[in-house]
């Protein structure tokens, strides 16, 4: 029951918010397809992104409470900041955003080949992941948590689409029928160094045997289609409040109509010392209640390891034939975590009693796949999938309660001892 409490009373805190605004560009006509984005204010890491719609309208939702710095580009203006502070409201409405043309225009253009972050097409949205270097070290499963419109419920296994609903995930034209569970799983497995582009297909067309869903997300990963033995390795490491840092190796063997092809990627995360303190004071019936609760947590750990395997062969050039095993594991630790409930009624101490929890979660997820394609004529096609998912979940906490009155003789004699070594 306290650990019900506790996770209730966080979900409490956790109020997001709706940010909507309008940008206009020269002689005050709307700026439609600008890009806008949300950046933490410490490092400028992007929390959300979207375009404006054909009357440079736009809306981002599920904004948690915070400082944030708005960023607004659209080619030949001036990129647009200010600072933005989420407060918990439901809806937020920026002023006017006025964007200012370029001062100075270069006498010689560098054309350089790179895309733009949002592509709008008629029947869905591109988000080019490997335009944006600050997506680095994210996994697919936050990139999706950042992409327009998505949400992402991960404790109950859900994944939406502009409130429509659940959707579909394809990876690399393959719907992916495996459990959600397992699938967000695989997601966090998978690194965006190793992803080109997401599709957010709002309007699936036949082909798709989308089966009702709401739409379908497409993460197309990056190819390699270079003969002989090739690969890439990247590590990354930072330093906040606490120190975080991944790293990823590709591997890829092509010869003929045979390619073989491995990655491993992984992580670790530890996220900062937080403390929630909630107080409530009211009087009922001519007495007067009051109550308190706090909650620490320490020292917090996040990390991942996952691999993938897999082998493609060309039977001809309208059949391929192919495999794939994956693996991953997830953990979260967190060890001393504490919680306190304190109340009274008429000043009189009816409640003190103090908790500490101690929780370590591994999760493991592995694939199996074997699939078959073949091209049938101009525009038909026959594709096999089977795949075997199995999911190993734990759920490993500790419960301790404190007695109160033995923690404070405990902090006393330590305070007594501290006083004596100060001269």
């Amino acid at each position: 029951m306290f650990v019900l409490a506790m996770f209730a009373c966080l979900n409490s805190y956790a109020q997001e918010t709706s940010v909507r605004g309008h940008v206009y560009g020269a002689n005050g006509e709307a700026a439609p397809f600008a890009h806008v984005l949300l950046l933490q204010n410490e490092d400028s890491v992007m929390v959300k992104g979207v375009p404006t719609d054909s009357i440079g309208l736009f809306v981002m939702k599920n904004i948690p409470v915070g400082n944030y710095l708005l960023n607004v580009s659209q080619l030949g203006y001036e990129p647009y900041f200010r600072s933005l502070s989420i407060s918990g409201t439901n809806e937020l409405t920026l002023e006017r955003i006025e964007l200012t043309i370029m001062s100075q225009q270069l006498e010689t253009v560098q054309v350089v080949g790179r895309k733009e972050l949002f592509q709008l097409k008629s029947d869905r949205l591109i988000i080019n992941v490997s335009s944006l270097p600050t997506f680095s070290g994210n996994n697919a499963l936050q990139l999706l948590q950042k992409a327009p419109g998505v949400i992402v419920q991960e404790n109950a296994n859900s994944i939406s689409l502009n409130n429509k609903g659940e959707v579909l995930i394809m990876i690399n034209n393959r719907i992916s029928r495996v459990p959600k569970a397992n699938l967000i799983q695989q997601l966090k497995g998978m690194r965006a160094e190793n992803i080109d582009r997401i599709e957010l297909i709002h309007q699936p067309g036949a082909k798709y045997d989308a089966d009702n869903a709401a739409g379908i997300i497409h993460i197309v990963m990056k190819e390699n289609n270079a003969y002989g033995l090739n690969g890439s390795a990247s590590f990354t490491a930072g330093m906040g409040q606490r120190e975080k840092f991944n790293g990823s190796v590709d591997l890829n063997y092509r010869n003929n109509g045979l390619n073989i092809y491995g990655n491993a990627s992984g992580f670790n995360n530890r996220s900062p010392k937080a403390e929630i303190n909630h107080f409530r004071e009211y009087d009922y019936q001519g007495d007067q209640f009051y109550y308190e609760n706090s909650f620490k947590f320490v020292n917090p750990i996040n990390n991942s390891l996952g691999f993938n395997l897999g082998v493609d062969f060309e039977i001809d050039k309208n059949s391929t034939i192919g495999g794939l095993f994956g693996y991953s594991k997830n953990t979260d630790l967190g060890k001393d975590f504490t919680s306190r409930s304190k109340g009274s009624v008429n000043a009189v101490p009816n409640t003190n009693s103090q908790y500490l929890l101690n929780i370590d979660n591994p999760n493991r997820n592995t694939i199996i796949n074997l699939n078959y394609f073949r091209k049938i004529g101009t525009n038909g096609s026959l594709n096999i999938d089977v795949d075997r998912v199995t999911l190993d979940v734990q759920n490993s906490s500790e419960l301790t309660y404190l007695d109160i009155e033995e923690t404070k003789e405990k902090q006393q004699l330590i305070e007594r001892q501290d006083l004596k070594l100060i001269p």
